[in-house]
């Protein structure tokens, strides 16, 4: 989930993230990644949803900042 971690919290023992996601892009630039189909990466807007979704800590592979 690319997006803004708004908050960190712990319900029952169940560590989460409050999270907003990042829009989509929608410009005139050329996606670079898009020549590479093996590495998942995209371009995102700076933009937030205004939609806060749970992101449970276990579900997390990965993290970038």
């Amino acid at each position: 989930v690319p997006g803004c971690i708004k908050y960190i919290f712990e319900v029952d023992g169940i560590s989460s993230f409050a999270v907003q996601r990042q829009l989509p892009f929608h410009g005139s630039l050329v996606n670079p990644f898009q020549y590479y189909p093996h590495f998942p990466a995209d371009l995102y807007s700076a933009e937030l949803s205004p939609n806060i979704e749970v992101v449970k800590v276990k579900w997390v592979m990965c993290h970038f900042a």
